[in-house]
């Protein structure tokens, strides 16, 4: 799959708040399946702790499939917001409008988990902004966790505007689910299935209402600790910018020139420091689009054409020639054999 295994993917125990509060509300106890996951109690207790990203997938899977209650992870959606995020949330509060606070949550979650990739589209329709969101390719069951991620950017939008939001839609890549309805009715929207991305769509004017609580004594401080808590992060050179190819692949353009800027340095300078971790810009994009493309072909039905179109390929011909140089199979014959025949 990746260049990272799935057991480098992780995120902050605060993303299990409200787990049990929705399994109580449903009449069950969670603390079996946590303990089935092998999710001890003790780190979940901890919130800024680090847990295995696949521990939450499946605890929210697991939840769904054995209570047989398909909406599991937008119930757990309601019992949380802005303040999962920790630090990182109070700080986003301290910017002068919501659409900054978007940006900085978006861009430093990765302080949180470093298995979601959150991207604010602004660029298109003048009137209509998006939210994209999409999880870093790996073996674990995602359903119930990006249902769930995509509700708390609901929940976490309405907090940062201090106003009623309403959707103009929302998509989801995986197929249409049993609980659609119910989907439906927890957004407020249309809500379209087997689409090109996991995303929210509302009104562009939301992004420019201004905050509250914009550049206060006390954000100010917890500025200063955030900073100081990027700079201990130790990302090396190709983990940050392959995280940057992966927000900006999610919008649907990037090169060397976006991504160095958005890392703070000259696109030679970039170039330098991942030769001399033994990569090259070239090689991460490809393997993003490698990553993605098996993603998109073995686990959804969205035709090969629009496959290639999401990955950036101008012509389905190209596609199906890189697929067939990092998989040595065609895309069709690679999901017939994934999908039951499926084309």
């Amino acid at each position: 799959m990746s260049d990272s295994s799935d057991s480098e993917l992780y995120i902050q125990a605060a993303s299990f708040s409200g787990i049990r509060d929705a399994a109580a509300e449903l009449g069950y106890d969670v603390m079996p399946i946590l303990d089935a996951v092998g999710i001890e109690v003790d780190l979940i207790e901890s919130p800024n702790g680090l847990i295995p990203f696949g521990g939450l997938c499946q605890v929210l899977e697991t939840c769904a499939t054995q209570w047989q209650v398909p909406d599991f992870g937008l119930r757990v959606a309601q019992h949380q917001s802005l303040q999962i995020l920790g630090s990182l949330g109070f700080l986003s509060r301290s910017e002068s409008s919501v659409g900054n606070a978007l940006a900085v949550i978006s861009e430093n979650l990765f302080l949180q988990s470093n298995a979601p990739v959150v991207v604010v589209d602004d660029d298109g329709d003048p009137d209509v902004a998006a939210i994209l969101i999409d999880v870093i390719p790996s073996n674990f069951p995602i359903r119930q966790y990006v249902e769930r991620v995509i509700g708390v950017a609901r929940n976490i939008l309405v907090q940062l505007s201090e106003a009623p939001v309403e959707l103009i839609e929302v998509h989801f890549r995986h197929e249409r689910v049993s609980s659609a309805q119910r989907i439906e009715s927890f957004f407020g929207c249309p809500v379209q299935f087997r689409a090109p991305h996991n995303a929210l769509y509302f009104d562009r004017a939301i992004l420019d209402r201004p905050l509250r609580q914009a550049g206060s004594t006390k954000n100010g401080m917890l500025k200063a600790y955030f900073e100081r808590a990027l700079r201990s992060s130790k990302r090396t050179a190709k983990q940050s910018v392959s995280l940057e190819i992966a927000r900006r692949m999610e919008a649907g353009y990037c090169d060397i020139e976006s991504v160095a800027e958005a890392l703070g340095t000259e696109p030679r300078t970039l170039q330098r420091r991942l030769r001399e971790e033994g990569a090259n810009f070239r090689e991460l994009v490809d393997q993003w689009r490698r990553d993605r493309a098996l993603v998109l072909v073995t686990q959804t039905k969205m035709p090969l054409s629009e496959v290639a179109e999401n990955l950036g390929y101008a012509e389905q011909s190209t596609f199906s020639t890189a697929f067939k140089r990092w998989f040595l199979e065609t895309p069709l014959k690679v999901r017939q054999s994934s999908q039951g025949g499926f084309s």
